[in-house]
């Protein structure tokens, strides 16, 4: 009887760790040109653990439970944090670039008025609608171990020119842990709410095509094309292990502030 105890008990322990682990993922972003002969890099880390998402990057941390639909960000030099629901983060950031549109549109006035069409043709090439048939994914032959995990590259094309090279793993699955739904849900209205001020159209990141990508397994490497220009994402580091609650929590001594002061302070770093 005591043997069958001690083995339910040691069972029960085993599948509840099993249950709370969650995923810790390092990341480095950082930007290359033929103009640049070096380039700043930022190490981020990215935390997953029963559907809440934690992003530390720099200064700047991001909270999000998907359980709760709250959110919490915080810049840890000045102790200052902002807590809310998801919708009023995204009404927030919302508020914030028409601020900014407003702030862009004023300094423009000083600035002659070639440059200032220039400008502002961009803009109106930005607010074209981007049709799913100017978008198309290509699977390439190219393997690739990054972070311990084999990975597949694929190239994302916007009207047939480069947009994105992205290496996706399928060997790394995080929705054992994670509403996928929810994230890209999340994500999705991220975008508009920044798009909405410059861009009336659907963003390649909105597209079906480009989303069915990540439905394939995790990506750790995404190289967005701009010019000759490269901003990369890739993941260093990926360990499986359980996260304690006090990740997702907000820290002691932090003053709360608006949501309007933390973005702020992003910007000027």
């Amino acid at each position: 009887m005591v043997s069958r105890i001690v083995f339910l008990t040691a069972l029960f322990i085993f599948f509840s760790g099993t249950a709370q682990a969650g995923w810790v993922i390092d990341q480095v972003i950082y930007s290359s040109s033929p103009q640049e002969s070096a380039n700043q890099r930022v190490n981020s880390t990215n935390y997953f653990s029963r559907n809440r998402f934690k992003a530390v990057q720099g200064s700047s941390i991001l909270i999000i439970n998907y359980n709760t639909g709250r959110i919490f960000v915080s810049d840890r030099n000045r102790k200052l944090y902002w807590s809310g629901t998801i919708d009023e983060y995204i009404n927030g950031i919302r508020d914030y670039m028409a601020q900014a549109k407003v702030e862009m549109e004023e300094s423009m006035k000083d600035i002659p008025p070639e440059q200032r069409r220039a400008i502002e043709e961009e803009m109106m090439r930005s607010r074209e609608p981007i049709e799913a048939g100017r978008i198309r994914i290509e699977k390439t032959s190219d393997r690739q171990t990054i972070a311990g995990y084999r990975a597949t590259k694929y190239r994302v094309y916007l009207d047939e020119n480069s947009y994105q090279e992205i290496w996706v793993s399928e060997d790394l699955d995080i929705s054992k842990d994670m509403d996928m739904k929810k994230i890209e849900d999340f994500q999705n209205r991220i975008n508009r709410a920044v798009g909405s001020v410059y861009s009336k159209g659907t963003r390649v990141e909105e597209s079906s095509e480009y989303q069915s990508l990540f439905e394939k397994g995790y990506p750790l490497k995404i190289v967005h094309v701009v010019g000759q220009n490269r901003g990369v994402i890739e993941v260093t580091n990926v360990k499986e292990t359980e996260i304690p609650d006090r990740e997702f929590e907000v820290p002691e001594g932090y003053t709360r502030t608006t949501l309007q002061e933390i973005i702020r302070s992003r910007e000027e770093r």
